[in-house]
């Protein structure tokens, strides 16, 4: 940690315990679609794995320890954005298998970097799959893909007969592993639609097995889908805010602490911070704390936030600035330069959340996080005993 006092508490613990949130509610779903089950050398049915998602730096939380961690939990699967972030992984010692869950394009290079790194590549078009049989063919070099089946989310990724094609091509490149078959849901909460998608991709997935393409996994399942949708969980599952603690009935695994470094008295109708959007009720007494929309804050949530000094309840006072925060502690007796502010985390009796500060700021959580992941702000890792 530098010499800012302004930090990211991240218990591995937490993640761990998630973990085995997530893998107490999983069930195979492939006998059904493929009628080809996995099973143990005993004839017991294989349980689904867990493709853990660390893409945006493990959604703010620091992708190589967040993986290392995992990693010696048995996670042997890792899904990231980019060629970048599975190098990255890869040069932070990271084993197990990287899926590369974006788009391979420039495709060449991609190809080239996969290979090296031994990334596996999503192919999500005829084209990519074209030129992924060429580049194996000429450099002699073995390559694993994932072939991403379009089903309702319109991002990347082909239609059913689309990846047929793209199947049939693979198959005949003796170099390249047809590792897998995907598909993501646009919108898990919502059943009907949801439902629409597996039917979609189950419809993919029959079609690939009567022209003899039998791909290794089959997974579809997102945090939510994973505990909302048994029949989705196939050969993987592939969480990322669960595991984070960023949904309900998960254990959040970031605290955000800072210290106040400056204190003021100001009289009754004083304007605080940029634009004047606040002005003091009362004589007040400010807490300046070094963390702001720099460090991932979001600027919209200060007019309902606070944070927790001595277990008790500081509203932010004023709006957000880049570098510090303005909050209230009148009411704090005692509070003093030096004394921890917890942003999110827990103080004496209360708590704050992730969630808290998205609904304050009425922005996605997903998107709070992953603004931790600035590097700017240290990361401090409490480890579990394994």
């Amino acid at each position: 940690m530098g010499y800012r006092p302004t930090w990211l508490e991240i218990d591995l613990a937490a993640v761990s315990r998630n973990l085995d949130r997530l893998k107490s509610r999983l069930k195979s779903s492939r006998t059904a679609i493929l009628a080809v089950p996995l099973r143990r050398a005993s004839g017991t049915e294989l349980k689904p794995e867990v493709l853990a998602v660390v893409k945006a730096n493990g959604y703010g939380h620091g992708a190589g320890p967040v993986a290392g961690h995992l990693y010696r939990l048995g996670v042997r699967w890792f899904g990231v954005s980019s060629i970048e972030e599975g190098i990255s992984l890869r040069s932070q010692g990271i084993q197990g298998r990287i899926l590369i869950l974006g788009s391979s394009f420039p495709f060449d290079a991609s190809f080239q970097a996969a290979a090296k790194y031994r990334l596996a590549l999503t192919i999500s078009s005829a084209e990519a799959g074209r030129r992924l049989c060429c580049f194996a063919a000429k450099r002699n070099t073995p390559i694993s893909g994932h072939i991403k089946m379009e089903t309702g989310m319109q991002r990347i990724g082909a239609r059913p007969e689309t990846c047929l094609q793209i199947g049939r091509l693979l198959k005949e490149c003796p170099k390249i592993k047809i590792e897998g078959v995907y598909t993501h849901f646009a919108d898990a909460r919502d059943r009907a639609f949801s439902t629409g998608q597996l039917v979609c991709f189950k419809r993919g997935l029959v079609l690939l097995r009567e022209n003899g393409i039998y791909p290794q996994y089959i997974h579809a399942a997102n945090s939510a889908a994973s505990l909302r949708y048994p029949e989705s969980h196939f050969d993987l599952i592939r969480p990322g805010l669960a595991l984070y603690g960023g949904m309900p009935g998960f254990e959040p695994a970031a605290s955000l602490k800072t210290k106040i470094v400056f204190l003021k008295k100001v009289p009754a109708g004083t304007p605080v911070s940029y634009q004047r959007l606040f002005t003091t009720q009362r004589e007040s007494l400010l807490a300046t704390l070094p963390v702001g929309y720099g460090d991932g804050l979001p600027i919209g949530a200060w007019r309902r936030g606070h944070v927790l000094i001595k277990g008790k309840k500081a509203p932010i006072a004023g709006l957000i600035t880049m570098d510090m925060t303005m909050a209230d502690v009148t009411g704090i007796a005692g509070a003093g330069v030096g004394d921890e502010a917890v942003v999110i985390g827990a103080s004496g009796r209360q708590t704050i959340t992730p969630n808290d500060w998205s609904a304050w700021a009425r922005m996605s959580v997903y998107q709070l996080l992953c603004g931790f992941g600035t590097p700017r702000l240290p990361k401090v890792y409490r480890c579990a005993k394994i």
